[in-house]
């Protein structure tokens, strides 16, 4: 089990989607809301949008590491992949930033994310 308070900033991520249900909108199709967020601080410093039927590529992958990095000031040791990800491309692009790539099943990572999962379906169900 993944305990926040034995972490420090900036040492470990947890990439997960946001949403639980898809998010539709009548111009675009239905996407999936991809989140990064520090498991000491609970603060999610990365977000993208993703088609649902789209597999996020090792270039969008990285881009959003990246970004993530700018707005932490720094990029973690390891990255929690929540099993219900599709984690090839991310998990290539974290190696190749020497990011060391840890799945999770979303049981484990759940009670951390759980208040982010539940905040943005109010927010989006508004």
């Amino acid at each position: 089990m993944i305990k926040p308070n034995e972490y420090y900033e900036n040492q470990s991520w947890i990439l997960f989607y946001l949403n639980q249900k898809p998010i539709f909108t009548e111009q675009d199709g239905d996407y999936n809301a991809l989140a990064i967020m520090d498991v000491a601080t609970g603060l999610i410093h990365g977000m993208q949008m993703e088609p649902l039927k789209k597999v996020i590529s090792e270039f969008e992958a990285r881009l959003l590491l990246k970004q993530t990095e700018e707005k932490a000031n720094g990029l973690p040791v390891s990255i929690y992949l929540a099993s219900n990800l599709e984690t090839h491309s991310i998990a290539s692009a974290a190696r190749s930033m020497n990011i060391k790539v840890v799945p999770k099943s979303y049981n484990e990572i759940y009670p951390i994310i759980a208040e982010a999962v539940s905040g943005f379906a109010m927010h989006v169900s508004a």
